[in-house]
């Protein structure tokens, strides 16, 4: 591969799909490639936020999160724990958001499991994973204007 962009672009395509490379000198280059990549999208993320473009920088957002959990965008959200499947399951009622995993009860938590069928030894790893995902719930206060007569 003579040029680096291609080379750049099929490293990180590597990564978010997961694909062990076949030879050790790309592995260096891929870390190398998915360090650069995390700086420039953060910058991009600055910029576009201080021009103001909303849509563009979303998409900065969440190609971001792809980079840094190593799945595409349209993979199942709950397969960046181990052991859970890239494709979404069938059942309609696993959770699809990891907040909606996070606060489930504990019977929940446990029929997800097993609807999931998580291999027995990738449990462990599982429940530590699963055990990080923060349960934030946050509410937006009601918009006060202290302008008389100002907002309805």
């Amino acid at each position: 591969m003579w040029d680096p962009h291609v080379k750049a672009f099929l490293l990180l395509q590597a990564h978010m799909s997961r694909i062990d490379l076949p030879i050790t000198d790309y592995v260096g280059d891929q870390t190398s490639v998915l360090d650069q990549a995390i700086r420039i999208i953060q910058a991009s993320i600055d910029v576009l936020t201080e021009l103001g473009y909303l849509s563009s920088c979303l998409q900065m957002i969440s190609l971001l999160q792809c980079i840094k959990s190593a799945r595409w965008p349209a993979d199942y959200p709950l397969s960046i724990l181990p052991g859970v499947p890239v494709k979404t399951p069938a059942k309609q009622t696993l959770p699809y958001r990891l907040q909606d995993f996070a606060i489930q009860s504990e019977h929940d938590y446990q029929r997800t499991i097993s609807s999931l069928r998580i291999p027995p030894h990738q449990l462990p790893s599982f429940h530590k994973a699963a055990g990080m995902i923060p349960n934030l719930k946050s509410r937006r206060p009601k918009y006060q204007c202290f302008i008389p007569d100002c907002c309805p």
